[in-house]
């Protein structure tokens, strides 16, 4: 082991000039300030684009548990939990979505949305979240079932008002639904922000379509967020804009509506974006 004149000379050393392993060897042994750690977490705004009966026009739906122990006994949260030392933070969405609802989640439909570190965000200690948003794939053919830390499961309608306040709406009771446990009515509320200004540009809500659909699909599902800049468009006039960034692929024709017309079907590709 090299001499060293004083504790500079041999920082600088190990920093420096050793290998990664000597340096490595070398930093385990120093003692550092005992800092407090914080717990991190996932949790997650999973979405689906949801029809129960033909006759009824669709819903956007966010999936959220009941706890079933405290802190938050009894109240809706989004499922999520501790990170293990050996995930990533995708890899702990996947797992967590599985322990509590049995759905399989596929990565490539998890998008990170924000971390939450506001202190005090939850009472049992400093616990610092990565949110996500979760597409599900239309008829999915996943049924969630309440497992591990929760009770009871519910897909609330979810949609927004023309001032912009979020509304959910339990699917089952049609009570609405206030009160959520922790943060979790900011981190929805973030993520509805979100995909309501990617509309503009980059509506990967789209995602959560059918394979194939109609213009009138594509705008039900923007009116949900009761965007301004397309709350009073004519349907001409809404397709336009979608074209600066969408290109629509024409696929075929729907069934004959109640006016005895079909409708064409389309695909869709995103168009680049710098």
């Amino acid at each position: 082991m090299p001499e060293f004149k004083d504790p500079q000379a041999e920082k600088h050393y190990y920093e420096t000039e050793a290998s990664q392993e000597e340096f490595l060897s070398w930093y385990q042994k120093q003692e550092f300030p005992n800092y407090p750690k914080p717990a991190l977490t996932v949790d997650n705004v999973i979405l689906r684009w949801y029809q129960a009966d033909p006759e009824e026009a669709p819903q956007l739906q966010l999936l959220l548990i009941k706890r079933k122990a405290h802190p938050f006994l009894g109240h809706y949260a989004l499922p999520g939990g501790f990170v293990e030392p050996d995930e990533d933070t995708t890899q702990a969405t996947i797992r967590e979505v599985l322990e509590e609802t049995h759905i399989a989640l596929d990565p490539l439909r998890i998008e990170q949305l924000e971390t939450f570190a506001s202190p005090g965000r939850d009472p049992r200690a400093w616990v610092v979240s990565v949110a996500h948003i979760v597409y599900l794939p239309y008829d999915s053919g996943q049924e969630a079932v309440a497992g591990d830390d929760a009770s009871a499961i519910c897909w609330a309608n979810l949609s927004v008002t023309e001032s912009g306040a979020l509304l959910l709406v339990d699917s089952e009771s049609q009570e609405f639904i206030h009160d959520l446990a922790f943060d979790h009515e900011l981190i929805i509320t973030k993520a509805v922000r979100r995909l309501s200004n990617k509309l503009e540009y980059h509506p990967t809500v789209l995602s959560l379509l059918p394979s194939t659909f109609t213009i009138k699909d594509v705008r039900a599902i923007f009116d949900v967020f009761n965007h301004p800049q397309f709350r009073h468009v004519g349907m001409t006039a809404f397709r336009l804009r979608q074209e600066k960034y969408l290109t629509f692929l024409e696929f075929g024709h729907a069934g004959a509506g109640k006016r005895g017309r079909s409708h064409k079907t389309y695909t869709y590709q995103l168009n680049p974006f710098y």
